[in-house]
């Protein structure tokens, strides 16, 4: 859709970094992630993940994403993690389509009954005699 200029919608972050402090795995991306990504990421339907470690349990700040993680866990939340980004691209394209449509529909009923207001005055304007 024309209406979408957002490099996320058509192309997947990618992982470029990831390290491991003891407690949680800070994965570093290839550029900043926003909120609607986010939200995407989280809402994007079927996933697999490691036990309590799905999108949900993740925290970004710009290009980062961090979540709690014991050691034997670290590489397969990384392995899952991979998974989900073309899927949660994939959702925001969507839901930015249907956010681009609704909007276009919202201005085509307020032109409608613009439409119909100024028809109005004019069918009664048009029938005043003075």
């Amino acid at each position: 859709m024309g209406d979408i200029d957002d490099d996320l919608a058509f192309t997947p972050p990618r992982i470029v970094g990831a390290s491991w402090d003891g407690g949680y795995l800070t994965l570093t991306l290839d550029r900043p992630v926003h909120e609607k990504w986010v939200r995407a990421l989280r809402n994007m339907g079927n996933y697999t993940s490691v036990m309590d470690r799905g999108p949900e349990s993740f925290v970004f700040n710009g290009k980062t994403a961090r979540v709690p993680s014991r050691e034997s866990e670290a590489q397969f939340i990384i392995d899952h993690f991979k998974g989900w980004l073309p899927s949660a691209t994939q959702r925001l394209k969507y839901d930015l389509e249907a956010d681009a449509r609704a909007a276009a529909d919202k201005r085509r009923r307020e032109l409608d009954l613009e439409r119909a207001r100024e028809e109005t005055l004019t069918r009664v304007n048009s029938k005043l005699t003075f």
